[in-house]
């Protein structure tokens, strides 16, 4: 039977045999916690042998790594094998419309209704587009700067200064410490 007090020790001997078992020696800190996580959540088995609870704990490390892998999906991965240049150009397709919907996401959150940033994206001038629609260069240029730092936003790319603001949303840029 078991106790919260063997449980820890109990859950390591499960994942050491599933770790032995499939050679997964670096997976063994995550499976004794799933381990844990399973017997805690499974409190009404604790009554059970050890040898049952041992077989259902370590089938459940089994099942969390088959999910993990989504290798219990309802259609499983196929891996085809495609022509090298049929994969580039649907990753740039890909690319471009996640592009343009991050276009269209930023003119809508930086409320340009007129088409301003559309105009300047088909090449027009910012002196162009003023002249056209009879507005100061001023406000097409403020137009366009609301929609690209929305477009910032929504891209990975820091905004203006914000990596010296905000130094703990980019840990890849940490220097570090003597």
């Amino acid at each position: 039977m078991l106790t919260e007090t063997r449980l820890f020790d109990f859950a390591r001997t499960c994942a050491l045999a599933y770790c032995r078992r499939y050679a997964a020696s670096e997976q063994l800190d995550d499976a004794t916690q799933e381990a844990c996580l399973f017997l805690l959540k499974n409190r009404l088995l604790w009554d059970r042998s050890d040898s049952y609870l041992r077989f259902r704990t370590f089938y459940a490390l089994v099942r969390w790594y088959q999910d993990e892998r989504r290798m219990r999906a309802r259609r499983r991965l196929v891996r085809a094998e495609a022509p090298v240049e049929l994969v580039h150009d649907a990753v740039d397709a890909a690319s471009r419309m996640e592009a343009r919907e991050i276009v269209d996401i930023a003119i809508e959150r930086a409320k340009d209704v007129n088409g301003i940033f559309r105009e300047y994206l088909t090449g027009a001038t910012q002196h162009e587009i003023a002249s056209r629609r009879g507005l100061a260069e001023s406000a097409v240029k403020e137009v366009i700067e609301r929609v690209k730092t929305e477009i910032k936003k929504l891209s990975d790319e820091p905004l203006e200064r914000e990596e010296e603001r905000c130094p703990l949303l980019y840990p890849e840029k940490w220097s570090p410490s003597a």
